[in-house]
């Protein structure tokens, strides 16, 4: 599923309102395969309201057998075939061979299973609580046709990532600092992001947009 997201707020409020794309392919009778791109709209009063597209997409992006089909977990199709790991605190990047990567996937999955992999959060693309590093991970079908990529946030949470990532030799405990720890100029009072918000067309409003590859990339 590909996914364009944009929340739109006022100054002194919190969004309360996101689109995302959901891309979808038809087989007909006829064997004819069709694909279609809708724009949805999510809106955080009918997120709460069962019954709601808005609180049925919710629970379908963010239910454990999504996660795990995001992460290709048990799937003989796909295999870890590398990833790469940039680490804020030392300014430096890293390619990962298969074995990490296959490693540090394994490690997420733990989390996923132990609850630590947290949601995703249709109405912000704040990431300050993370951890100042971004992690990737590339996948390879078995027919070596197809690529797949995602994009994990390690949070203090997820410990069995983190442990991972630690005797793998690719961060110490000094690296562990989160980007609003790091960056603290870059967030306000209240912790939120400064750059969130950009400016719109239209009187004290503020528009936030976001492209990801999948409504599943990162959950935070």
């Amino acid at each position: 599923m590909e996914a364009r997201k944009s929340s739109t707020w006022s100054e002194d409020e919190t969004p309360n309102t996101a689109y995302t794309g959901l891309n979808l392919t038809y087989t007909l009778k006829s064997g004819t395969r069709i694909d279609r791109w809708y724009s949805l709209l999510i809106t955080r009063d009918r997120l709460a309201q069962p019954e709601t597209y808005d609180y049925l997409l919710d629970q379908f992006v963010n239910s454990d057998t999504v996660k795990a089909r995001r992460l290709h977990l048990d799937d003989d199709f796909w295999t870890v075939s590398g990833g790469s790991l940039y680490i804020d605190t030392r300014g430096e990047g890293y390619e990962l061979g298969s074995r990490e990567g296959d490693a540090i996937l394994k490690a997420v999955g733990r989390d996923l299973t132990a609850g630590n992999w947290g949601d995703y959060d249709w109405f912000s693309g704040d990431s300050g609580s993370s951890y100042a590093m971004d992690l990737g991970l590339d996948f390879e079908s078995a027919d070596k046709e197809r690529y797949d990529w995602i994009s994990v946030h390690v949070t203090p949470a997820m410990t069995e990532t983190v442990d991972c990532l630690e005797r793998l030799g690719l961060v110490t405990r000094a690296n562990l600092v989160t980007y609003r720890q790091l960056y603290p100029e870059d967030y306000g009072a209240d912790g939120s992001s400064i750059w969130q918000e950009v400016p719109h067309t239209g009187e004290n409003a503020v528009v936030y947009t976001e492209d990801t590859t999948s409504a599943m990339v990162s959950p935070a």
